[in-house]
């Protein structure tokens, strides 16, 4: 019982505390300019895990069909809902509350009042730590999510990616029922409307060592490679007609998979300090995945690219989102929305996915296409994607 007692109340007190911090954010934002890109981050994560773990005791109050068991992945002390405490409260820590640090600034005019407040925040020093702390508390959002969704089959993934979840008992109710292998097989030939890979394939006998090499010497592809750089998310290669895009697309495919291969060791070597993403762990977990839209095709490629790329994703991981099974089972179509949630949903497995994608100019029509490829390099949601495209030209009209 004190067990469920600690647990209740470390929920009410991430809700608390996340409003409260979110609240020393937007104090942050208005005021220390020179960091207003990492507070508005802040703000933005912090208020995302407090309204999910708002939405998770909603759940266990008045859902009786929320399964109990679920909940073992996230309580003790090594589960989520403990370690995101202890995250924002060291977070906390670190930000002062805005009537504390702005405490004898009435009289001074607003650049002076900024500037103190920025030297009393001393944020150069506390950064690092700060944006550590903010990947820990983005961590345990993620399996909270993967909870509250009932898919158990992630956390285990999430686990086995030392996610430190406690072990999660086989007695564990999961909503998606086993696949066999005859089922697993039969989905993903589903899942498939265009199998790209031929195009792949040839495209790749054709190159010849040393050409394309230019792009790995461009400084925007320096950082893009980088899986721990925030910006830039999306490259556009273009060039006229028969220059080789689409053979260069399956040799920095190729790159990209020889490079991350060694990431760990090669990660110093690219990008700056100011553009990393938090990290969270000594090796990075990366995919990549490529599509080829191609006039033969002769369709709206929309539907095709995504339900490759989440095939593929799956077969990587072992994993298909709830949702995908769900649709196979009842011998539904999804829609361009609906792929677009599994996709946000899977790609929460790798910490950056890489995907190059050939040829939109030849998707008959293309506009559905761009708008998604949009969404791709805009959405938060999307934020571990990393997008290049190799074009005839820089494609308008989404």
């Amino acid at each position: 019982m004190a067990e469920v007692v600690g647990f209740s109340a470390s929920i009410i007190a991430i809700v608390d505390l996340s409003a409260k911090l979110a609240s020393h954010c937007k104090f942050y934002v208005e005021n220390v300019q020179d960091a207003r890109a990492d507070f508005r981050k802040l703000l933005i994560e912090i208020t995302s895990v407090g309204n999910a773990v708002d939405t998770l005791r909603f759940l266990i109050d008045h859902d009786p069909d929320f399964e109990s068991d679920q909940l073992l992945s996230l309580s003790g002390e090594s589960g989520s809902i403990a370690g995101c405490l202890d995250a924002l409260t060291q977070l906390k820590a670190m930000l002062p509350p805005p009537e504390d640090i702005d405490s004898g600034n009435s009289r001074l005019s607003m650049k002076s009042r900024m500037k103190n407040i920025a030297t009393r925040l001393a944020w150069p020093l506390k950064k690092t730590r700060a944006m550590g702390l903010l990947g820990d508390i983005m961590k345990h959002e993620a399996t909270i999510q993967l909870v509250m969704i009932g898919d158990i089959s992630y956390v285990a993934c999430a686990k086995s990616r030392n996610y430190e979840l406690k072990e999660i008992k086989t007695s564990v109710r999961n909503i998606q029922k086993k696949l066999t292998d005859a089922e697993r097989h039969n989905l993903m030939n589903w899942l498939t409307t265009i199998d790209p890979s031929s195009i792949h394939g040839e495209a790749h006998a054709f190159y010849e060592e040393g050409t394309g090499d230019w792009v790995s010497r461009d400084p925007a592809w320096q950082v893009w490679v980088d899986p721990e750089a925030e910006k830039p998310q999306c490259l556009w290669l273009k060039g006229i007609p028969g220059a080789g895009k689409t053979v260069l697309a399956s040799h920095l495919f190729h790159s990209l998979e020889l490079m991350h291969k060694d990431w760990p060791a090669l990660r110093s070597g690219t990008g700056t300090a100011s553009n990393r993403k938090p990290q969270r762990s000594n090796s990075l977990s990366i995919a990549h995945v490529y599509y080829y839209c191609h006039h033969t095709h002769n369709c709206n490629e929309t539907v095709p690219f995504l339900r490759w790329i989440i095939n593929q994703l799956c077969r990587r991981s072992e994993m298909i989102p709830q949702q995908v099974v769900d649709f196979y089972r009842s011998g539904r179509q999804p829609s361009v929305r609906q792929l677009l949630d599994s996709l946000a949903f899977i790609i929460n497995m790798w910490d950056s996915v890489y995907i190059v994608i050939d040829a939109l100019d030849e998707s008959k029509p293309r506009t559905e296409l761009l708008r998604v490829l949009h969404k791709l390099g805009t959405e938060h949601r999307f934020q571990k994607l990393k997008i290049i495209h190799c074009n005839q030209s820089r494609l308008r009209g989404y």
